[in-house]
């Protein structure tokens, strides 16, 4: 099995839209649509560790939930939060994400890429061949992602100040300037 194969999708919402490649359009306080009207409600129990990402169609049109596990192994690290001395197996390993801008990036910018790919069947062109409609390749688009993690509130957080390797943290100067 792949690394990626550890991550599991839970929960996919289904895309806003009144027909396809017609979505919802909400904003402005006489045009679009109303939120009250067409908004999916859900309530989901969200457990530690647990990864949320929130995307635009942008994202949607050109990679499945599933093709955002790579970017996850990109990005994790393990942890044990045990209080037990013993070691771990592999299944009972905690992965975290070390930066969830770093994962946004990664998600925008493989959906970028594949946007921009004439030959891609990308989920917008098999979209378009279930009502009928030749479409062939990705679809460029505005493209929002954000990338969280669940973490317990009752553990101190130690922030993480990434660096560059080229110059080593120095507190006197303000903030840290971030590589990717």
């Amino acid at each position: 099995t792949s690394d990626d194969d550890m991550y599991e999708v839970i929960y996919e919402s289904i895309p806003g839209q009144k027909s396809f490649n017609f979505p919802y359009q909400l904003g402005g306080r006489d045009h679009g649509d109303k939120v009250k009207d067409v908004a999916d409600m859900n309530a989901h129990t969200l457990q530690e560790h647990d990864i949320l990402v929130l995307y635009s169609d942008g994202v949607s049109d050109n990679l499945l939930p599933q093709e955002f596990h790579s970017c996850f192994v990109q990005y994790e690290t393990t942890v044990d939060d045990s209080n037990e001395q013993e070691s771990k197996d592999e299944e009972q390993l905690t992965y975290m994400i070390v930066s969830y801008s770093a994962v946004a990036d990664c998600i925008a910018r493989r959906s970028y890429a594949l946007g921009r790919d004439p030959n891609y069947m990308s989920p917008f062109a098999q979209g378009a061949q279930q009502v009928g409609k030749y479409y062939r390749g990705g679809k460029h688009d505005d493209i929002t992602v954000v990338v969280a993690q669940v973490v317990r509130t009752d553990v101190p957080l130690q922030p993480i100040r990434p660096t560059t390797r080229s110059q080593p943290p120095n507190d006197d100067q303000g903030d840290t300037k971030v590589v990717t």
